[in-house]
């Protein structure tokens, strides 16, 4: 890990066996909004695909986008995920702009945070408490420069992940270079990838010295 590149998430193109993981265990498919099967809407690369319009796909879609860009060396962990303003952010409107985008209509999306949470901490087997992630975020007036950093990046990263399936998202090999054509699954969410890759040995000493709440 002492060099940018090196990070590599928990996901199937890598880990074969990450294929095995079932969502739908995890899930009471009955508790996801109807909206939440999203928009019917259009791709456009190569050639011109129908993006899935499905309840697991979407929530697969936004698991996995997060996976990629968190190590897979620390999955077993006590904590997986760091107590870090910027990590904290990032994942919190991520998930808060992911649902933004399918439609789901909410005064606010913490509950999906939880949602989503659950099953990437049963991914990579951590037992963290998810509902103290959210305990990190501040309010809108008290945001520092790093906080709003975090929620920026994790709003555009969502906007480039909503175009993309589950499969595009797993699959996609991780070392493709962004190209002037734009190739779909292929340029991949990757501003919390690059920000614990850069905080690798910081972050590593805030995990470790974090008790599990």
């Amino acid at each position: 890990m002492k060099k940018k590149n090196e990070l590599i998430g928990l996901t199937p193109d890598k880990f074969p066996k990450v294929a095995d993981f079932k969502l739908k265990k995890f899930l009471d498919k009955t508790s996801i909004p109807e909206s939440f099967t999203g928009k019917k809407r259009l791709r456009y690369g190569l050639k011109k695909m129908l993006i899935q319009d499905s309840k697991l796909d979407n929530f697969q879609r936004i698991i996995f986008a997060l996976a990629r860009q968190i190590p897979s060396n620390w999955k077993g962990s006590k904590i997986l995920i760091p107590y870090d303003d910027f990590i904290c952010n990032y994942i919190y409107f991520f998930i808060d702009e992911s649902y933004n985008l399918q439609n789901v209509v909410e005064e606010n999306y913490a509950f999906a945070v939880d949602e989503i949470l659950k099953p990437l901490l049963k991914l990579y087997k951590s037992k963290q408490n998810p509902n103290l992630v959210t305990s990190v975020i501040s309010v809108a007036e008290t945001k520092t420069q790093i906080q709003k950093k975090g929620e920026i990046s994790g709003r555009n990263d969502a906007q480039l992940a909503y175009d993309l399936s589950s499969y595009h998202i797993m699959y996609a090999p991780s070392d493709l270079r962004r190209s002037l054509t734009y190739v779909p699954g292929y340029v991949q969410c990757e501003k919390l990838k690059k920000y614990i890759s850069k905080n690798y040995t910081k972050l590593e000493k805030l995990r470790k010295k974090t008790r599990v709440g």
